[in-house]
């Protein structure tokens, strides 16, 4: 067994040759994981963070159930999926992976595997395509990485389906999307009730 959180885990980074992807492999290795790089290379961004986070995180939950003892899996989601002015398509496929990460912790709790995502704040080539006035202050990729790095180790055990944000300083963890109700007129056309009420919400966008 090597020395550090990830002593003797083999780790699988997709994305590890640049900013995020490579400070999560360094981190990595250096609380002693075997660190397996997986670039990516397909052409569409949806065959890249949809397709490649299925065909690794599936891989790898069929060799965690071989072995029998459980595992962590950590997938990397993004603020885009709410809603970025211009990151529409990437945003998409980062709720993809959050929906899959939801799934994946509630189908694989029996055999003692562990599904998380990572929401990072970190100064990247796709963070410079935010060009809010109110964008939140970024970390350095480096700073961001040990939130990986503590829920691939067993000091997490318990922690599971959940969307952690960090950006190398502050912690938080999204809360699960819920339903609220909205009052409507019970009579008259129903699809004009309906408008109705939605438009006493507002603009989300605005919020």
């Amino acid at each position: 067994m090597g020395d550090g959180l990830l002593g003797g885990r083999c780790v699988v980074v997709t994305g590890a040759g640049r900013e995020l992807g490579r400070a999560y492999a360094l981190a990595c290795a250096a609380h002693g994981a075997a660190v397996v790089v997986n670039e990516a290379r397909l052409r569409r961004i949806t065959e890249v963070n949809v397709l490649g986070v299925q065909f690794a995180a599936v891989h790898a939950m069929r060799a965690m159930v071989r072995r029998g003892a459980g595992g962590s899996i950590v997938t990397i989601v993004s603020g885009a999926r709410s809603g970025i002015p211009g990151m529409s398509a990437y945003g998409a496929t980062k709720g993809a992976v959050a929906a899959m990460t939801a799934g994946w912790a509630r189908d694989c709790a029996s055999a003692g595997i562990r599904v998380n995502a990572v929401s990072p704040l970190a100064e990247t080539g796709m963070a410079a395509l935010d060009t809010r006035p109110d964008r939140p202050a970024l970390g350095a990729p480096g700073d961001v990485a040990p939130v990986v790095v503590a829920l691939l180790s067993d000091a997490t055990r318990g922690v599971t389906g959940r969307i952690v944000r960090f950006d190398g300083a502050e912690l938080g963890v999204y809360a699960p999307e819920t339903l609220t109700p909205v009052p409507r007129r019970a009579a008259g056309d129903p699809a004009a009730s309906i408008a109705e009420a939605l438009t006493r919400l507002g603009d989300p966008a605005a919020a």
